[in-house]
């Protein structure tokens, strides 16, 4: 594993993290099974073993006709997620506050190796704080263990058992329970693997058979409220990679440039 890197990332690498959340997940076929940890020595990293994930990435399979039958998966992976037992000290938290979620977002900014400061987007990206920063709060977070990075691409569908597998555990954390929603159906990462993205209803069938699960009868209310918010943060991460990937990957940059157009639109629609 690549050493821990919590410093401007939206999505850090927090390799004792990862250990932590598979080992909590362990047996709940949502996530892959872990095996063994090996901590860092004087000529090696750290090493995480688990089982392989077996299946196709998500994405694809959202791409046919009928999406219901998955999203009804991913709603019931969500939930028995969500429902996990977890030592609050064992992960980060994140803000739940207009003020604290922007703060985390201009952090991502501040990178020390990537120049923002002439950047378009990120005066673009500006041009919402004021508007963001000053809105009452209105709604009670509703605290879950979160995957943090969990759109399409990060769940691996097995088709010959139907189970889904949510991957990529090196940032979990704790925070509303909308934020994972809002990633894998609002966020526009589709984009990255050049997917379409969710229309309105497959949202609303994916939110609802979520609520139906779970009993959250306010998740629509706190998506709705924290959505701006989240919009903000993947913005201020699209900044960034658009900029560090402009030379060494440019179709990914160009991809991210797509990603960061979707939440300006949902910013602009949100402070209308």
């Amino acid at each position: 594993m690549q050493p821990s890197n919590d410093g401007y990332r939206l999505y850090p690498n927090l390799p004792k993290d990862e250990v932590k959340a598979l080992q909590l997940l362990s047996g709940l076929k949502i996530a892959p099974e872990f095996l063994a940890y090996y901590p860092a020595g004087e000529s090696y990293s750290e090493v995480l073993i688990y089982n392989f994930a077996k299946g196709q990435m998500l994405t694809k399979q959202l791409s046919t006709e009928d999406k219901k039958p998955i999203l009804t998966k991913a709603a019931e992976l969500f939930a028995i997620q969500h429902a996990v037992t977890y030592n609050s000290a064992d992960f980060r938290h994140l803000p739940q506050d207009p003020k604290g979620m922007i703060a985390l977002a201009e952090k991502f900014l501040l990178e020390p190796t990537i120049n923002l400061s002439e950047s378009k987007n990120v005066k673009h990206l500006h041009s919402f704080q004021s508007l963001l920063k000053n809105k009452p709060k209105t709604v009670t977070e509703q605290p879950a263990f979160l995957h943090t990075d969990a759109w399409a691409g990060n769940i691996v569908l097995d088709r010959d058992t139907g189970i889904l597998n949510l991957i990529d555990w090196q940032c979990p954390a704790i925070g509303d329970a909308s934020f994972d929603l809002w990633t894998f159906a609002y966020s526009g990462f589709n984009y990255l693997v050049g997917e379409s993205i969710y229309n309105p209803n497959e949202i609303s069938y994916f939110i609802d058979t979520y609520s139906s699960l779970t009993g959250d009868t306010s998740i629509q209310e706190r998506l709705d409220y924290f959505a701006p918010y989240y919009s903000y943060q993947i913005a201020a991460h699209c900044c960034q990679r658009i900029i560090a990937l402009a030379l060494e990957n440019p179709e990914a940059s160009v991809a991210y440039q797509h990603v960061l157009d979707h939440q300006f639109s949902s910013l602009e629609q949100a402070t209308l």
